[in-house]
């Protein structure tokens, strides 16, 4: 097969090996199911002295709301230069004990903004976020929350409206919240702010606040990361793929902390120092990108008595779209591999074609000590945009002859289309290495190759 080029890119991931083993289904079908917004939320209780103590924030993407044109907008802010497109987005929360045979609601909590963009691509970006956050002064205990968002008057779907969490007693050291960090950088910890969820091939942090901490003490607090499988009938333990004792100067002493809004994650932890310790919060970086797409669960131990534990999955936002099934996968690799090569991918169990597949892009893997490959990536990511571009009415763009040069060989350094006069429309690609022309044959963008010669 021919390299792909190495390109530098930003990779978020959801997860493939559920999908992976479903069969009969096509790419355009995986296609539909990947228009589905998410919207990512979370909730973060500090051991708040005075003030509020429990945060919900959350990021909502701009494919999930629903934009107007500027010439519709009447509001009385002021209109951002460059804006052709609006919607007003609220959140509200309701949140409740919950005791089921005694509920009752103790907050009512309202979040409302307008969100403004330029171009209509934006209107529907995965990676483009409306970001905020709701506060509550809540005592120890059980709590459920639900949740309802609407963008210009019209209801947005949850996967799950309802949720429970907890609101831990700090002054026991038992059972605390684990929190996930994108960064930290001397007090202030940006939060993942992704729900119960981190970034694919991108290393975080977990935080965790200890109550009982003394420095001069010699217990041993440590991070333990195992990699769980989970299924309708159980979630069950596969490996320990990382441990590390917390060393002392990651463990820090605060007077203070308090949420506010961050410019990049939308959450941040901002913590002082500058008055009487209250507590201690360790941090430990953990290096996510030598670790699979599956479920992990973080516990923390303290000389060997379990003291925290958080689950959470990766989360692949722009994935390629072939990932999402590993027959399409394998189907999609016929331009790349011989005939021999390309029947052998398909025999045998799903594990066995899983294997398979991982080691055919093992052989070509610029970095393998960590798990994303971006050969790979780039590869399928081609296959998406041959589909986008080159599709026809009746040929989907991946099988068409402009579809399997561009996945073959990536984006030309120049097309030129030519009109001859009495003749078909042609179209030239020219690459470094090589030139290939191409000829119409209709008037609705269907193209055959009729040459390809090298450049000197």
């Amino acid at each position: 097969m021919k390299f792909i080029p190495l390109l530098s890119f930003f990779f978020l991931f959801i997860g493939i090996a559920d999908a992976f083993s479903q069969r009969g289904v096509t790419y355009r079908e995986l296609t539909l199911r990947n228009t589905t917004p998410a919207i990512y939320y979370d909730k973060t209780v500090l051991p708040a002295t005075s003030g509020d103590n429990a945060f919900m924030h959350f990021r909502v993407p701009f494919d999930a709301i629903n934009f107007k044109t500027i010439s519709s907008f009447d509001g009385n802010q002021e209109v951002p230069e460059g804006a052709k497109f609006f919607s007003i987005v609220q959140l509200s929360v309701e949140v409740s004990t919950s005791e089921y045979d005694n509920r009752r609601v103790v907050e009512r909590l309202t979040w409302r903004t307008t969100v403004f963009v330029d171009t209509f691509e934006q209107t529907k970006s995965k990676t483009d976020f409306a970001k905020g956050f709701l506060s509550a002064n809540l005592t120890p205990g059980k709590y459920t929350h639900r949740l309802q968002l609407v963008s210009d008057n019209q209801p947005v779907r949850f996967s799950v409206n309802e949720r429970t969490f907890k609101v831990p007693d700090f002054g026991k050291a038992d059972d605390l919240p684990i929190l996930l960090a994108e960064s930290v950088s001397g007090n202030s910890i940006n939060l993942l702010n992704f729900g119960h969820t981190v970034l694919y091939a991108q290393n975080f942090s977990a935080l965790l606040f200890l109550p009982d901490f003394n420095p001069d003490d010699e217990s041993k607090i440590t991070f333990h990361i195992d990699e769980m499988r989970f299924s309708r009938q159980d979630t069950s333990f596969v490996s320990s793929v990382f441990s590390r004792d917390v060393p002392k100067e990651n463990i820090h002493p605060f007077s203070s902390v308090r949420f506010r809004q961050g410019s990049e994650t939308g959450a941040q932890l901002q913590f002082s120092d500058d008055g009487e310790t209250v507590g201690y919060y360790a941090i430990l970086d953990i290096p996510n990108r030598a670790f699979k797409n599956t479920p992990f669960q973080i516990h923390v131990t303290e000389d060997g008595r379990p003291i925290a534990q958080r689950f959470y999955r990766s989360l692949w936002i722009d994935m390629p779209v072939s990932l999402l099934n590993l027959d399409i996968a394998i189907e999609m690799m016929q331009p790349i591999v011989d005939r021999d090569t390309f029947r052998e991918l398909r025999r045998g169990t799903s594990q066995e074609r899983e294997r398979k597949f991982r080691e055919f892009w093992a052989e070509v893997d610029p970095e393998p000590e960590i798990d994303f490959n971006p050969v790979m990536v780039e590869y399928f990511r081609r296959v998406d945009i041959a589909f986008d571009r080159f599709s026809s009415a009746i040929t989907p763009g991946y099988e068409t002859a402009m579809g399997v040069v561009f996945m073959r060989n990536g984006e030309p350094e120049h097309i030129e289309r030519r009109f001859p006069t009495g003749s078909p429309a042609t179209e030239i690609w020219t690459y470094p290495d090589r030139v290939f022309t191409f000829r119409a044959t209709s008037g609705f963008g269907d193209f055959e190759l009729i040459s390809q010669t090298k450049r000197n």
